[in-house]
Protein backbone atom coordinates (compact mmCIF):
# COMPACT_ATOMS: atom_id res chain seq x y z
CA UNK A 1 0.00 0.00 0.00
CA UNK A 2 1.29 3.85 -0.83
CA UNK A 3 0.36 6.49 1.75
CA UNK A 4 0.86 9.82 0.41
CA UNK A 5 2.53 8.27 -2.70
CA UNK A 6 5.43 6.61 -0.49
CA UNK A 7 4.95 2.36 0.19
CA UNK A 8 3.97 1.60 4.00
CA UNK A 9 6.59 -1.35 2.97
CA UNK A 10 9.57 0.77 2.62
CA UNK A 11 8.87 2.88 5.72
CA UNK A 12 11.22 3.22 8.28
CA UNK A 13 9.61 2.56 12.02
CA UNK A 14 9.85 5.91 12.78
CA UNK A 15 8.60 7.12 9.65
CA UNK A 16 5.55 4.56 9.79
CA UNK A 17 4.58 5.53 13.50
CA UNK A 18 4.51 9.56 12.66
CA UNK A 19 1.67 8.21 9.56
CA UNK A 20 0.20 5.70 12.00
CA UNK A 21 -2.14 7.95 13.35
CA UNK A 22 -3.41 9.02 9.95
CA UNK A 23 -4.37 6.17 9.03
CA UNK A 24 -7.24 3.97 11.34
CA UNK A 25 -9.52 0.97 10.92
CA UNK A 26 -13.16 -0.10 11.67
CA UNK A 27 -12.40 -4.03 12.01
CA UNK A 28 -15.26 -6.78 10.40
CA UNK A 29 -16.09 -8.12 14.18
CA UNK A 30 -16.63 -5.06 16.44
CA UNK A 31 -17.40 -7.16 19.26
CA UNK A 32 -14.01 -9.16 18.95
CA UNK A 33 -11.98 -5.91 18.77
CA UNK A 34 -13.25 -4.25 21.20
CA UNK A 35 -12.08 -4.91 25.09
CA UNK A 36 -15.33 -6.15 27.34
CA UNK A 37 -14.00 -4.67 30.26
CA UNK A 38 -14.02 -1.13 29.20
CA UNK A 39 -16.74 2.01 28.89
CA UNK A 40 -17.66 3.06 25.17
CA UNK A 41 -15.99 6.04 26.41
CA UNK A 42 -12.42 4.73 27.51
CA UNK A 43 -12.87 2.78 23.85
CA UNK A 44 -13.52 5.91 21.83
CA UNK A 45 -10.75 7.33 23.86
CA UNK A 46 -8.15 5.15 23.67
CA UNK A 47 -6.77 6.38 19.93
CA UNK A 48 -6.28 9.66 21.82
CA UNK A 49 -2.76 8.45 22.97
CA UNK A 50 -1.86 9.02 19.30
CA UNK A 51 -2.33 12.75 19.57
CA UNK A 52 -1.95 16.14 22.10
CA UNK A 53 -2.61 15.04 25.62
CA UNK A 54 -6.22 16.12 26.34
CA UNK A 55 -7.34 17.55 29.70
CA UNK A 56 -10.58 15.75 31.34
CA UNK A 57 -13.15 18.04 30.37
CA UNK A 58 -11.83 18.24 26.46
CA UNK A 59 -11.24 14.28 26.60
CA UNK A 60 -15.29 14.04 27.52
CA UNK A 61 -16.37 16.50 24.84
CA UNK A 62 -14.27 15.27 22.40
CA UNK A 63 -16.31 11.49 23.23
CA UNK A 64 -19.37 13.02 23.09
CA UNK A 65 -18.85 14.82 19.66
CA UNK A 66 -17.72 11.55 18.69
CA UNK A 67 -21.16 9.61 19.84
CA UNK A 68 -23.03 12.77 18.23
CA UNK A 69 -20.92 12.18 14.71
CA UNK A 70 -22.19 8.58 14.36
CA UNK A 71 -25.70 9.04 15.89
CA UNK A 72 -25.24 7.33 19.25
CA UNK A 73 -26.50 8.26 22.10
CA UNK A 74 -24.19 9.75 24.72
CA UNK A 75 -26.26 7.97 27.61
CA UNK A 76 -24.30 5.09 25.66
CA UNK A 77 -20.77 6.42 26.94
CA UNK A 78 -21.45 4.32 30.30
CA UNK A 79 -22.28 1.14 28.45
CA UNK A 80 -19.87 -1.56 27.44
CA UNK A 81 -19.67 -3.75 24.58
CA UNK A 82 -22.17 -6.45 25.47
CA UNK A 83 -24.57 -4.35 26.39
CA UNK A 84 -25.05 -2.82 22.68
CA UNK A 85 -26.45 -4.27 19.60
CA UNK A 86 -24.51 -4.94 16.58
CA UNK A 87 -25.41 -2.07 14.88
CA UNK A 88 -23.86 0.06 17.54
CA UNK A 89 -21.18 -2.36 18.49
CA UNK A 90 -20.49 -0.81 14.38
CA UNK A 91 -21.07 2.76 15.18
CA UNK A 92 -18.36 2.32 18.21
CA UNK A 93 -15.95 1.01 16.22
CA UNK A 94 -16.71 3.96 13.25
CA UNK A 95 -16.04 6.61 16.46
CA UNK A 96 -13.00 5.32 17.97
CA UNK A 97 -11.67 5.19 13.93
CA UNK A 98 -12.67 9.28 13.75
CA UNK A 99 -11.10 9.94 17.09
CA UNK A 100 -7.44 10.36 15.81
CA UNK A 101 -8.76 12.47 13.22
CA UNK A 102 -7.26 10.09 10.17
CA UNK A 103 -6.82 11.01 6.93
CA UNK A 104 -7.72 7.17 5.83
CA UNK A 105 -9.70 4.89 7.14
CA UNK A 106 -10.28 1.22 6.08
CA UNK A 107 -13.70 -0.38 6.65
CA UNK A 108 -13.77 -4.16 6.47
CA UNK A 109 -17.31 -5.25 6.05
CA UNK A 110 -18.45 -2.80 7.79
CA UNK A 111 -21.90 -3.98 6.87
CA UNK A 112 -21.25 -7.59 7.64
CA UNK A 113 -24.31 -9.74 9.75
CA UNK A 114 -26.45 -6.78 9.57
CA UNK A 115 -30.04 -6.78 9.12
CA UNK A 116 -30.63 -4.46 6.01
CA UNK A 117 -32.18 -1.64 7.96
CA UNK A 118 -28.76 -1.30 10.04
CA UNK A 119 -26.89 -2.03 7.00
CA UNK A 120 -28.84 1.04 5.32
CA UNK A 121 -28.16 2.73 8.12
CA UNK A 122 -24.41 2.06 8.61
CA UNK A 123 -24.36 3.07 4.48
CA UNK A 124 -25.95 6.36 5.12
CA UNK A 125 -23.50 7.05 7.67
CA UNK A 126 -20.33 6.35 6.66
CA UNK A 127 -21.63 7.98 3.16
CA UNK A 128 -22.16 11.20 5.33
CA UNK A 129 -18.80 11.03 7.32
CA UNK A 130 -16.86 11.10 3.53
CA UNK A 131 -19.05 14.23 2.66
CA UNK A 132 -18.56 16.13 5.65
CA UNK A 133 -14.88 15.06 6.72
CA UNK A 134 -13.58 14.63 2.94
CA UNK A 135 -12.87 10.89 4.30
CA UNK A 136 -10.74 8.67 2.25
CA UNK A 137 -11.76 5.14 2.87
CA UNK A 138 -11.00 2.00 1.56
CA UNK A 139 -13.96 -0.90 1.63
CA UNK A 140 -13.74 -4.31 1.66
CA UNK A 141 -16.43 -6.16 1.66
CA UNK A 142 -18.49 -9.00 0.06
CA UNK A 143 -21.61 -6.48 -0.19
CA UNK A 144 -22.14 -4.86 -3.62
CA UNK A 145 -25.24 -2.84 -1.84
CA UNK A 146 -23.05 -1.11 0.16
CA UNK A 147 -20.02 -0.79 -2.33
CA UNK A 148 -22.28 0.90 -5.38
CA UNK A 149 -23.72 3.06 -2.39
CA UNK A 150 -20.35 4.09 -0.73
CA UNK A 151 -17.24 3.32 -3.59
CA UNK A 152 -16.06 5.88 -6.35
CA UNK A 153 -13.62 3.52 -7.91
CA UNK A 154 -13.90 -0.34 -7.42
CA UNK A 155 -11.20 -3.20 -7.81
CA UNK A 156 -12.48 -6.50 -7.90
CA UNK A 157 -10.49 -9.37 -6.32
CA UNK A 158 -10.51 -13.09 -6.71
CA UNK A 159 -7.79 -15.58 -4.87
CA UNK A 160 -6.26 -12.69 -3.06
CA UNK A 161 -5.56 -11.23 -7.27
CA UNK A 162 -7.25 -8.08 -8.58
CA UNK A 163 -8.62 -9.20 -11.79
CA UNK A 164 -10.83 -6.15 -12.22
CA UNK A 165 -10.46 -2.31 -11.80
CA UNK A 166 -12.61 0.84 -12.51
CA UNK A 167 -15.09 3.41 -11.54
CA UNK A 168 -17.89 2.41 -9.82
CA UNK A 169 -20.58 2.72 -12.47
CA UNK A 170 -18.42 1.24 -15.11
CA UNK A 171 -17.56 -2.06 -12.94
CA UNK A 172 -21.70 -2.29 -12.22
CA UNK A 173 -23.17 -1.23 -15.67
CA UNK A 174 -20.22 -2.73 -17.78
CA UNK A 175 -18.12 -5.61 -16.03
CA UNK A 176 -15.36 -6.94 -18.26
CA UNK A 177 -15.02 -10.32 -16.15
CA UNK A 178 -16.98 -13.16 -16.01
CA UNK A 179 -16.54 -13.55 -12.33
CA UNK A 180 -17.66 -9.60 -11.82
CA UNK A 181 -20.87 -10.50 -13.40
CA UNK A 182 -21.33 -13.62 -11.63
CA UNK A 183 -21.02 -11.71 -8.59
CA UNK A 184 -23.78 -8.63 -9.38
CA UNK A 185 -26.17 -11.21 -10.88
CA UNK A 186 -25.52 -12.90 -7.25
CA UNK A 187 -26.27 -10.35 -5.34
CA UNK A 188 -29.56 -8.85 -4.05
CA UNK A 189 -31.46 -5.92 -5.86
CA UNK A 190 -29.78 -2.49 -4.77
CA UNK A 191 -33.25 -0.91 -5.04
CA UNK A 192 -33.94 -2.59 -1.68
CA UNK A 193 -31.16 -1.18 -0.26
CA UNK A 194 -32.00 2.28 -1.20
CA UNK A 195 -35.51 2.57 -0.73
CA UNK A 196 -34.51 1.56 2.57
CA UNK A 197 -31.95 4.48 2.87
CA UNK A 198 -34.56 6.90 1.16
CA UNK A 199 -36.19 6.00 3.93
CA UNK A 200 -34.25 7.12 6.62
CA UNK A 201 -32.78 9.97 4.93
CA UNK A 202 -36.87 11.20 4.57
CA UNK A 203 -37.47 10.37 8.28
CA UNK A 204 -34.10 11.92 9.79
CA UNK A 205 -35.16 15.27 7.94
CA UNK A 206 -38.75 15.57 9.77
CA UNK A 207 -37.10 14.71 12.85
Amino acid sequence: MRFDGVSTLDMTPGAFRSVRRRMQMVFQEPYVSLNPRWQVRDLIAEPFALGDKLSRADREARILHLLDLVNLSRRRASAYPHDLTAGEQKRVGIARALAANPDFVVFDECTTALDIRVRAQIIDLVRNLQREMGLSALFITHDLNSVRSLAHYVAVMRHGKIIETGTADTVFERPVEDYTRKLLQAELPIEEVARTVHHLDVAGARQ
